[in-house]
């Protein structure tokens, strides 16, 4: 669905990747590539046909092999692991570092026999992708790629291998066995059709792949394997209608860039408009409420961010910072965190176009951020606006 979009629409990575709720670009480049063994960017750029990528996934046969549709929901406890880990950038080949990772794995697991043995859980091993914690700044724009086994505990971890402690999570779990090389683009994809009306969003957490010790290779027809995809539940609560007055003014800051540097855009005005918000002693107890409003045309991405203007203050416009004229109305609104911000919005859309009381026919969207000490985080409070009449 997603690759026929970027074959067929004009819209931007980044949108499409909204569109199908991922929670950021990185998350769809790693399932896109996942199934095609190309990225998005590249694919669209090779203007490639569906039947005719190379990927892992070239014939699609799963009416043939046994592949669960719809995930089943589980809750894992926290484990311990100990392999061999690697930081990745975007536009890795999965496949080829996979086997790498593996071939190293195995010959620590050898130089390490057999006291490795005695601390593993069970026969299987694990294919690992994490997103590092926000804290980790040296990992910005990577992925964690590990290959390893689950263990007991992590008081003896290998020479050559590192340990590390993966925390309770829920997931969507798939179980397939057969002809790996197209079952795993098959589970991606499914998980991908089934995301959008779920009332999950994919998480941060690591995508575990666990190959199960009957595993031979990928295309072997008795091999098994448990995908985990980390997910978080969507909850929103539609009771809160705001009616605004129908224009008012405030100070805002665009930034201009193109699409697919869109998250440095985004950074931009923020940094703008809370360094602004600070000289002019707008922020209190730390806080601030900025407010945003951003579309994509021809391929350039405009992102404005704003601060209502207070009818009894002077005028705080600067070189960077102007003042403009803002529509306004009824609109209804709903609560969230900032790494929660699109699959919300998608609920509140479909709620919307379902509803008998509303009608939702401007298209017109914006978010309210509560800002704390100058910094935007995925646990940054949100507020949706959609206007409806």
């Amino acid at each position: 669905m997603a690759a026929k979009d970027l074959t067929i629409t004009g819209k931007t990575v980044t949108e499409i990747a909204f569109e199908y709720d991922f929670g950021c670009l990185d998350s769809f480049s790693r399932s896109f590539r996942k199934y095609y063994n190309i990225s998005p960017s590249q694919f669209r750029k090779n203007n490639y046909q569906l039947n005719s990528v190379n990927s892992i996934a070239v014939t699609r046969v799963a009416e043939s092999e046994d592949i669960k549709m719809e995930p089943k929901i589980v809750n894992k406890k926290e484990m311990y692991v100990v392999g061999v880990i690697e930081k990745v950038k975007e536009n890795v080949n999965i496949l080829e570092n996979h086997m790498k990772l593996k071939k190293q794995f195995i010959q620590k697991s050898l130089d390490n026999f057999p006291e490795f043995v005695k601390n593993r859980k069970d026969g299987s091993y694990l294919e690992l992708y994490m997103f590092p914690d926000e804290t980790e700044v040296e990992y910005e724009g990577y992925m964690l790629a590990f290959v390893g086994t689950e263990v007991e505990n992590l008081d003896y971890i290998p020479k050559g291998m590192v340990g590390r402690v993966i925390g309770k999570q829920k997931y969507a779990k798939y179980s397939i066995n057969g002809n790996l090389a197209v079952l795993i683009g098959e589970t991606y994809d499914q998980f991908e059709k089934w995301l959008p009306t779920s009332g999950y969003m994919f998480c941060r957490g690591a995508t575990i792949e666990k190959y199960h010790d009957a595993f031979v290779n990928l295309t072997d027809k008795n091999s098994r394997l448990d995908i985990f995809l980390p997910i978080e539940r969507v909850l929103i609560d539609y009771s809160q209608v705001v009616t605004m007055p129908n224009e008012f003014e405030c100070y805002y800051y665009r930034a201009v860039g193109s699409a697919d540097k869109w998250n440095d855009v985004k950074k931009e005005a923020f940094t703008v408009m809370l360094d602004w918000a600070e000289k002019n002693g707008l922020i209190h107890d730390g806080k601030v409420k900025l407010f945003d409003f951003n579309y994509t045309e021809n391929g350039i991405f405009y992102y404005e961010v704003f601060y209502r203007k207070d009818d009894t203050e002077s005028d705080l416009s600067d070189d960077n910072v102007k003042i403009k004229i803002q529509n306004g109305g009824t609109f209804l609104t709903v609560a969230t965190i900032h790494k929660k911000l699109v699959p919300t919005a998608n609920q509140l859309s479909n709620f919307i176009a379902k509803s008998v009381e509303f009608d939702f026919t401007s298209g017109y969207w914006f978010e309210e951020y509560e800002i704390e000490d100058k910094k935007l985080t995925l646990n940054t409070p949100v507020t949706i606006y959609g206007r409806v009449s």
